[in-house]
């Protein structure tokens, strides 16, 4: 994020609901790469493009080899239908102006609740 590319994380069950996996997105030109940091997945075709999280849901197959606790990736990707960043972005909220500005936005928008 501090490098000027939009990235974000999330906790994420499986399809069966049993084992948390916290998966890193960043934002590429064509859509939202995914990685598993801790578990040392990155996605990418034959030429070494990284994959997006549309492009990995369409050949849940090709990585049966990445696996946590015994449950393929696969399983964390496909019920991701589709990813909505947070807004702001947590790393946004470090940058002064973007911080003040959403602070700004919030005691407006509380003050126009009540």
């Amino acid at each position: 994020m501090y490098a000027g590319i939009p990235a974000f994380w999330r906790f994420v069950l499986p399809e069966n609901g049993k084992q948390l996996l916290t998966l890193s997105f960043v934002r590429l030109t064509n859509g939202w790469a995914v990685f598993a940091v801790a578990q040392d997945w990155t996605f990418y075709d034959a030429k070494g493009h990284w994959l997006t999280l549309q492009q990995l849901q369409q050949m849940p197959d090709r990585f049966r080899k990445y696996q946590h606790r015994g449950i393929e990736a696969s399983a964390y990707i496909t019920p991701l239908a589709h990813v909505k960043p947070p807004k702001p972005l947590r790393a946004q909220l470090q940058m002064p102006w973007k911080r003040f500005r959403y602070e700004l936005r919030q005691l407006v928008f509380n003050r126009l609740k009540s």
